[in-house]
């Protein structure tokens, strides 16, 4: 009996987060660049970025996400976390990836949307260009957040015309924030007659 070679079957990637799918070493070199200590052992940098093994809710699998977040405040953090994903599922034989993030967890340091939109992009194009791998951005509105902030974050990305940037999403605690709680976004982002996706698991 024959064995597949997983590696050099072509594949798609569709459910792809930038901030839950950074390398080691890019991780240190956007630490770097943020003057941000991190622990010296890549066994227990990899303990604070993974998910724990058993989670009891998802806000414990959602934990990881949060160490990463201050090290992609800037839009060349941005870039380099975009490339980073995009090469990382290019070397593992994958044609066509969608990486979503939200730019409300890129703002705390001044960024509009608009320019984490436009710095992820460009991270993606650097990846398409050097590895041939098509590489496209998903917006997310994360579902236990102000309303009224996410419906802003979501006009404004709305405006992007950039082509690498393909849909919207809706991310985060879903368990307590079921569709319903956020129909009206839901609507605003159908109104604007864009691919969307919801997470539901």
């Amino acid at each position: 009996m024959s064995t597949i070679d997983f590696h050099s079957l072509a594949k798609t990637e569709l459910h792809c987060h930038l901030d839950g799918s950074l390398s080691l070493p890019t991780i240190r070199q956007l630490a770097a660049m943020a003057n941000i200590d991190l622990p010296a052992s890549d066994e227990e940098l990899k303990h604070h970025v993974t998910a724990p093994a058993n989670c009891e809710n998802l806000l414990d699998y959602l934990e990881a996400f949060d160490y990463i977040r201050p090290l992609l405040q800037t839009k060349e953090a941005l870039t380099l976390a975009a490339y980073d994903v995009a090469k990382q599922a290019a070397l593992e034989n994958v044609l066509y990836i969608e990486v979503r993030f939200a730019p409300e967890l890129s703002m705390d340091q001044g960024l509009t949307v608009l320019e984490t939109i436009d710095a992820v992009c460009e991270g993606l194009r650097q990846a398409q260009d050097e590895f041939g791998i098509v590489a496209k951005a998903l917006v997310c509105g994360m579902r236990q957040s102000d309303q009224e902030l996410t419906s802003r974050i979501l006009a404004e990305a709305n405006q992007v015309t950039d082509q690498d940037f393909v849909g919207f999403d809706f991310a985060g605690d879903e368990y307590h924030y079921p569709p319903q709680t956020i129909d009206a976004l839901i609507q605003q982002v159908k109104s604007y007659n864009r691919p969307m996706t919801l997470h539901a698991g």
